[in-house]
């Protein structure tokens, strides 16, 4: 699974919701990928996760020459665990950058 890749659509969302006590976060994930969304609920956490999933298939399209399809199998609450991953990886991604 990766988590690297949806560092910024990660830190947008959440920046966007902080302040909203009613949010949870969320995975959203294929097969093969996942996002961390902060949503309301599961409904909202799939129509905010597709369009991050959506870019995380920027690599795979352009191998291939053609739109892949993206199939959401999980949407869940993420657990602490995998958030903490998260900020954990969005910090090592921004420590490289800086470099």
């Amino acid at each position: 699974m990766c988590c690297c890749r949806d560092a910024t659509v990660r830190n947008a969302i959440h920046e966007t919701y902080k302040e909203n006590k009613t949010m949870k976060t969320f995975l959203v994930a294929t097969l093969a990928r996942y996002v961390l969304v902060d949503a309301e609920n599961e409904t909202q956490a799939r129509e905010l996760g597709q369009p991050a999933l959506h870019a995380l298939y920027a690599d795979l399209r352009e191998r291939l020459g053609r739109e892949v399809p993206i199939n959401i199998l999980t949407v869940r609450e993420a657990t602490t665990e995998e958030i903490e991953l998260m900020k954990w990886h969005n910090e090592m991604v921004e420590r490289h950058e800086q470099q």
